[in-house]
């Protein structure tokens, strides 16, 4: 199957930070979390295991971290970072998702929302132990390692 195109990325993009406004303005919302765990759309963007594209959504920590990156930015550019959250799962196994090593594509996350919106409501880190997840063998990389983690 074919990869989807550039513009077809950049269209999902906008209907997230569409979807984050009619939640907020529309329906009276507090706020929206990204779903962006358990394998779902911008998940598999994320991850080693489900994107293999060779353009700038692949390959690299960076590029695979744009459309979320992206997502979180057409989200608070709709409703403001204070209504604006995000939820990943680095260690889950559900929808057979899961990378060998995720501690650098999630500290590389983590440290561009930090610097991105830094008054984003919330990141939410789905236990390791959930859905038959396996944490890390490095105890010390937890969910509170992540943070600590991307500021090296």
């Amino acid at each position: 199957m074919p990869y989807a195109p550039t513009a077809e990325i950049k269209d999902y993009i906008r209907l997230f930070g569409e979807a984050a406004a009619n939640a907020v303005h529309k329906a009276g919302f507090d706020g929206v979390e990204l779903h962006g765990a358990n394998g779902y759309l911008p998940d598999q963007f994320l991850q080693d295991v489900s994107n293999k594209r060779t353009d700038e959504y692949g390959g690299s920590v960076e590029n695979r971290a744009r459309f979320m990156l992206e997502a979180m930015e057409a989200i608070v550019g709709a409703v403001g970072q204070k209504r604006a959250a995000l939820r990943v799962s680095p260690w889950n196994t559900y929808n057979e998702v899961r990378m060998a090593d995720p501690v650098p594509q999630f500290s590389y996350l983590v440290e561009q929302l930090k610097e991105r919106f830094p008054d984003l409501a919330y990141i939410h880190v789905v236990s390791a132990s959930a859905m038959g997840g396996e944490g890390p063998k490095d105890v010390s990389v937890s969910v509170r390692g992540l943070a600590r983690h991307s500021r090296s």
